[in-house]
Parts: structure tokens; sequence; C-alpha cells
């Protein structure tokens, strides 16, 4: 009897220890909410904690956020004219788009309904007679809808609307970089390229129309980021662009390689001597590779900025990728020219 009574007794304290030793576990583990020299642990990865400052650090989630918030944004605006306007009228938003947009919808003819069946004939599954009131519903709704969206946009371009919501930044330092406008200008325009990126090629008549526009409000800095990979001539055009501009010739070379659709050394010594450079000092200047660790600074500055392509551009710390058209260049620099009045 006693023999059994002491293995119970040694299971229960093997139990006790055993739940003991978790408890203080627990206790000891960070928590997923836990702090760690001052930062909340979002997650813990073979005992090494992920802090909250290091998910908010990464750009791509900030860009995406704000992009979400912007696109939520848009709507908010589109929703808060219609109301302005409906009330205007001293209407409901609904009573006043049915009255504004739906009544001047006229039915649509037989051939329009024609079309519109045979266009998407697949969708119906059934032969036009049979199918034909549905059809007509659905081009009316259609059109209905076509037609709200332009009464909207007519609002908003008549509409008076500054957003002040924040974009997500990356600030960079512009060195001494080759630079278009004053130092003081309240927006800088820092674009990384590629002499070789047909894209690169493209925007440029955009960045010229931007410089028309703003005048001394902007000013233009350039970086390199050949895509060596994709553009073998890249690399040279851009020791070829900093060879240049050790004579005092940067914006000329830039500007005449962005018009050359081609970039061999021979194009390259051809549009130095028609830039009056001295030849014989530009050739042993890219025979050296004087600058290409210039280049390389460059490149991993892009990099850390979180670039995968060009052109690429940081405006005021705020990022603007691809070829983008001149009024997404507005809409950001009228932002900021917005926060400088501020």
């Amino acid at each position: 009897m006693k023999t059994a009574r002491a293995k119970i007794d040694s299971r229960d304290w093997t139990t006790a220890t055993v739940l003991i030793a978790v408890v203080l576990a627990l206790f000891a583990r960070p928590s997923l909410g836990a702090q760690a020299h001052g930062g909340a642990i979002v997650a813990i990865v073979n005992g090494a904690p992920i802090l909250q400052e290091d998910l908010d650090g990464q750009f791509d989630l900030q860009q995406q956020i704000y992009e979400s918030k912007t696109n939520v944004l848009q709507k908010l605006i589109s929703n808060k004219l219609l109301e302005l306007a409906a009330s205007k009228s001293g209407q409901s938003v609904d009573e006043y788009l049915k009255t504004q947009i739906d009544a001047k919808i006229g039915l649509p003819s037989e051939g329009e309904l024609h079309g519109f069946y045979f266009a998407q004939r697949d969708r119906y599954q059934k032969s036009f007679a049979a199918a034909r009131a549905e059809v007509a519903r659905d081009l009316r709704d259609a059109e209905i809808q076509e037609a709200r969206k332009e009464f909207a946009e007519k609002l908003r371009a008549e509409a008076k609307v500054a957003i002040l919501l924040e974009a997500p930044r990356v600030p960079i330092s512009t060195g001494d970089s080759p630079r278009r406008g004053a130092e003081q200008a309240a927006v800088t325009v820092t674009e990384f390229g590629d002499y070789q990126c047909p894209f690169c090629r493209g925007v440029q008549e955009t960045l010229r129309e931007v410089k028309d526009k703003y005048g001394d409000k902007v000013a233009f800095v350039f970086k390199d980021y050949p895509l060596r990979e994709i553009h073998p001539q890249a690399q040279d055009a851009a020791e070829a662009a900093s060879c240049a501009r050790e004579q005092g010739h940067f914006w000329e070379l830039h500007d005449a390689m962005f018009a050359s659709p081609s970039l061999t050394p021979d194009v390259l010594k051809g549009l130095a001597t028609k830039n009056d450079l001295n030849v014989d000092q530009f050739e042993q200047c890219l025979d050296t590779h004087k600058f290409a660790a210039h280049i390389d600074a460059d490149r991993e500055q892009g990099s850390k900025m979180g670039m995968s392509g060009t052109p690429a551009f940081n405006i005021n710390g705020v990022v603007l990728t691809g070829a983008q058209p001149r009024a997404e260049f507005e809409r950001i620099i009228d932002q900021e020219l917005l926060h400088a009045k501020r």
C-alpha cells in the first residue's frame, strides 16, 4: 500500500514540476505583443524577434496602404460632391441621380440592342428574341452607369479639391548629382534613369513640360541606374555622362544620348564632338572607367529606395515609378507646393 502511495505521490510531483516549468517558460517567453528594446514584437523566428518598427519600415507596405487609402478617399470625394450637388437641389442623392442622369437616358434602338447582344452572346445562352427584355435592361443599366461616371468626373473637374493625405516618403540625399534648377526650389524631382531604357527616353518630354510649367519652383536631379543585365550600352552611357559633366557639358550629353537610338562607343564619341567636349580627355575618362564607382553609388541608393526598374522618381521623398503621365507629376508637385505654403 505504501509502495502504491509512493508511486502516486511521485507521479503527482513529476506532473506539478512539469506544469511549473511550462508556466515559467510562458512567462519567460516574450509574447507577440511584448516589448523588445522599446518596440512591440510582431513575430518570433527561432527565438529571434521581428519588431513592429521592422514591419512599419517596409516601404512597399506603406505604399500599398497609401494607395488603398487614396482609392477610398477618391470615392469619398466623389460621394461628397454628389451630396453637395443633391443638397443644393433639395433632393437626396438617389433622387438627384435619377432626375439628372437616369431620366435622360433614352430607350436603345433595335440596332443597339442587337449589337449589345451579339457582343455578349455567351452570357445570355439564348436567342435574341428570348433575351430581348433582359438585353434592353442590361444595356440601359450600362448606359446609366457610364453616364453617372461621366457626371461624377464633370463635378470633380469643376470642384476645388485639396487632398492633404500624406504619401509615404523615402528621403534621399541628392548630394552633388547633376541638377537643373535652384537648390532652394520648393520641390525636387530626382530621376533614376537608364540612357538605353525606352521608357526613360519617352518620359523626357513629360519632364520638359513639367519644367516649363513650374519654372523655378521645381528642380530636377539625375541619378544613374543602368540596367546592365538587359541594356549592354547603359553603363558606358552613364559613365560618358559623368565624363561630360567633368567638362561642364552634362546636360547637353544627357539630352543628346536620350535622343539617340544607339549608344555605341563610336556614337558616344560623335555626340561628345558635337557638344564641344575635349574628345581625347573624354575617351581617356571612359577608358579608365573614372566614374564607375559613382554610378555604383547611384545604383545602390536607388536599390535602397526599393527600385527594380527605370525610370523611377523621388519627388520630395514621394516615390513615383514608371513613365507616368504629366498629370501624375503635377498631382504630386501641386501637393508638395501646397504643403510648402502651410
